[in-house]
């Protein structure tokens, strides 16, 4: 879980998803060895959260 939060705020994730502004391009044009990598239950904690928040 602490990979993604070396690149963004929990709080700034919570507005990404919820502006529906995130873009994935492949991971195999990443130069980290290690983009597109995540721990299972990141989604599971926003979603546990407020599941009311995420799903329309």
């Amino acid at each position: 879980m602490s990979k993604v939060w070396r690149y963004l705020t929990k709080e700034k994730l919570e507005w990404l998803v919820a502006d529906r502004g995130l873009y994935f391009g492949p991971a195999i044009s990443q130069s980290d060895p290690e983009e597109g990598l995540y721990d299972s239950t990141i989604l599971g904690d926003l979603f546990e959260e407020n599941p009311r928040k995420y799903i329309r």
